[in-house]
């Protein structure tokens, strides 16, 4: 099985889903191993990301504004 996320529109390689979040492959590597961003493990060298699951898990750390704008 070839790892070709080109067949599979809205999931991303790990190359593309550290570029999506604008962190570094590292990071997503950390990320994934401490099981903050689920994805999916076709083969150990073949993982994708999917693109909708990748935005909610960046929304789980937003932050709120302390106070309000006028």
């Amino acid at each position: 099985m070839a790892c070709n996320s080109k067949n599979m529109p809205g999931y991303l390689r790990r190359t593309a889903a550290a570029r999506h979040l604008g962190v570094s492959v590292r990071t997503l590597g950390e990320l994934q191993r401490r099981r903050l961003l689920p994805f999916y493990r076709l083969t150990p060298r073949c993982v994708l990301f999917k693109v909708e699951d990748l935005d909610q898990a960046l929304a789980r750390f937003r932050i709120e504004a302390a106070g309000g704008l006028p």
